[in-house]
């Protein structure tokens, strides 16, 4: 068993990762509930620990609770006996939302190429963001599969 890390070092990294995903678009304080869950010991935390951990309002809280659970990064469950809610992070979030994304991903590549059909130049610098664009998302959406798949076979050999 690894020694336990300090309240300080856990605290830094909450901060950190906050930051990270608002740099990706998230809300810091939804960033900074994820990593608080991801190092939460127990796994499964209350609004009000959660308040506590991350010296925020219960409001906030409940803000960014709601946003992960809709985004799929954490889930809400009750514990018999008590009337609490608990959070916890989502089993398969991971790959979940790499799926939905690969959505998104079909819909650049078709966006990029209604783009090129728009375009009539003969100068072909014109038309490399494009090409470019819908390159990549082509890769993208051919070879997710195949990741996906190592993915759920290497998670299935740790169970």
């Amino acid at each position: 068993m690894k020694p336990p890390q300090s309240e300080d070092a856990k605290r830094a990294y909450i901060e950190e990762l906050g930051l990270i995903y608002e740099q990706s678009g998230m809300q810091r304080m939804a960033g900074r509930v994820l990593a608080a869950l991801l190092v939460a010991e127990p796994a499964e935390q209350t609004a009000d620990e959660l308040a506590g951990t991350l010296q925020a309002s219960r409001g906030s809280i409940s803000s960014a609770t709601r946003y992960l659970i809709q985004q799929g990064f954490i889930e809400r469950m009750a514990k018999p006996g008590e009337r609490r809610d608990y959070y916890r992070n989502k089993p398969g979030a991971w790959i979940t939302m790499m799926r939905r994304g690969t959505e998104q991903f079909r819909t650049f590549k078709e966006m990029a190429e209604r783009g090129l059909n728009l375009l009539h130049s003969d100068d072909t610098e014109v038309p490399r963001g494009l090409k470019e664009m819908r390159d990549f998302y082509a890769v993208v959406e051919r070879d997710l599969p195949e990741i996906f798949a190592k993915w759920e076979q290497e998670l299935n050999q740790k169970t």
